[in-house]
Parts: structure tokens; sequence; C-alpha cells
């Protein structure tokens, strides 16, 4: 199925497999995996009833897997809840989501041997993946509340040339749904109690297009960009907070100061996928020279 940035898909559907591993399409207003109930429609819950021959022989290998090797609390649930899944998209994000195909396609992603699944290394084994997003942002915002500072100033979000940020996040607002940016020489300023992330997170920003138009909307903010973002080990929110934290919410993104739009103008449109024979596997929603 051919899709254009931002469509109006309503539907997942499956953009690439390979041996070890499945690249589906999660649209808009969709979750990952369910939060409430197993009946929650979700990404994992499509790809167990629309891909059965993968999915069963997936769990089948795993339950082979596990009784034969230790494996962690954190790696079983990749194994057995999320059939795999080896990355996450916010609900109101779109784009491409991987799913190994087999325990040994996740382990090889890992870079851990059997029996040694730590919880710090499945964290930084995910980490590896790295993940490229188009965004919609509008400049003018008020930075992201909670933040040190309240929000970067002079960040060249309108030139054509590549601008990295970093910074450390905490979990902010009613019941930690959103995160602040700390950048790293404000850390010493951040009261205690006020955990921080251990790591600190980069997003690499390129503007693409200055004055890009939603072909399924009438209207358009003035000023809108068409940017690109890529990162590598990423955050819960992070490119949401890091755009709104240099001023340029994305459209449609209300938790972050973003503009009034049908949807979150969030999308991954490609991802790559380290391997152990050095080649990495690149997989694309759409060819990034066409997007402008």
């Amino acid at each position: 199925m051919k899709i254009v940035p931002f469509s109006e898909t309503a539907q997942p559907f499956v953009v690439q497999e390979s041996a070890d591993y499945v690249f589906l399409y999660k649209p808009p207003f969709f979750h990952s995996v369910s939060l409430r109930s197993a009946d929650e429609p979700s990404l994992a819950a499509w790809y167990r009833e629309n891909c059965l021959e993968w999915a069963t022989a997936f769990q089948q290998s795993c339950l082979e897997y596990s009784e034969k090797n230790r494996i962690s609390d954190a790696l079983k649930t990749r194994l057995f809840s999320e059939f795999g899944m080896l990355s996450r998209l916010d609900y109101q994000t779109s784009g491409l989501v991987a799913f190994a195909k087999n325990p040994e396609g996740i382990l090889r992603f890992l870079r851990i041997a059997a029996g040694s699944a730590l919880e710090n290394g499945i964290a930084r084994g995910f980490g590896l993946l790295s993940k490229e997003y188009l965004l919609v942002c509008t400049p003018g915002g008020n930075g992201v509340r909670g933040s040190k500072p309240l929000v970067i100033p002079g960040f060249p979000f309108d030139e054509l040339q590549k601008t990295k940020i970093s910074g450390y996040f905490r979990s902010w607002g009613e019941k930690g749904c959103r995160v602040a940016c700390i950048a790293p020489e404000f850390v010493s300023s951040v009261q205690a109690g006020k955990k921080l992330s251990r790591e600190l997170y980069e997003t690499q920003f390129e503007m693409l297009e200055k004055e890009w138009r939603d072909r399924y909307a009438g209207a358009k903010p003035e000023r809108t960009i068409l940017a690109k973002a890529v990162i590598t080990r990423g955050f819960r929110h992070q490119i949401r907070a890091h755009s709104a934290w240099t001023g340029h919410p994305i459209m449609g993104d209300a938790e972050y100061g973003g503009q009034p739009s049908r949807r979150l103008f969030l999308e991954s449109f490609a991802m790559t996928i380290p391997s152990e024979e050095g080649k990495p596997q690149r997989i694309e929603l759409y060819p990034e020279h066409e997007l402008i």
C-alpha cells in the first residue's frame, strides 16, 4: 500500500518483512499496546489477529526458548505480551513499528547473550534502533513548563541545516503525564527529589520546507515548518518536548502548546536496525527524497 505523509489511513498494515523482523504501519489514534484490557484496540492485538501465522510461530518459539534459558521480566513482556514489538509510538503518533519474528531476532537486536538479559542491557539494546520522524511545527511557542530553561532561545529551526538538541528529562504535570526538559548546565539547580532521567537524550532536527500545506485540510496556520527529527535512544515524548522546548511546538500537540489541528503531526517514516554482520537494515514508509 502506498502512503503519503500524514495520510488519513485508519488501519494498520504490513509495510515489509525480513527473515527476522516485520514492520507495520501504526495509524494515529491507535495504541501500540493495550493499556486497560486485552480487548482494547492496539497494534499488538491487530498483529496477533491479522498476522496469526507469524504471531503463533513467534509465541511457540518463545515458549521453547524460555524453557531452556533464563530471561528477565522485561524481556518476557516483549516476548509474550507484545509479540516481539521492538519500538512503540504514542497514541496520536503514526508510522513504523518493528516486530521481531523470533526470540533470537530480539536477542540479536539487543546484542546480549542468552541468559544475560539484564534490565539495563534491554534498555540500552532497544536504544540502538535509529528512528527518523517527520513533524510539522510552528514558531512562537512559550517553551515547556517545568523545564530549565523554559525555552531554548535562538534555535535555528527555520534554516536548512541540521541542529542537535540535548537534555535530561523529568516527569511533569498531573500524574506525570508530560515531561520537562533540563539542560545539562541546569542539572545542579534541580531540587532534590525531582528525579531526572539517567541518560542525556539527543534529537537531531533538520528543516525540510518552510511553508508546508496539509493536503487533507483547507486552511493552515501561517509559517508552518516541515522538519525531520532523528533519534537513537528515545525517551517518552522526546521529540514532542524537544520541539516545543525550542519554541516550535508540533501542530496538534495540545499537551506541549501546539496549535489545534486534525491530528498530531508527528510520524515515524524510517528506521534502521543494527545487525551483527555490520549491514544495518533501513526501512522507509516512503522515500525521503519524495518528501519535498
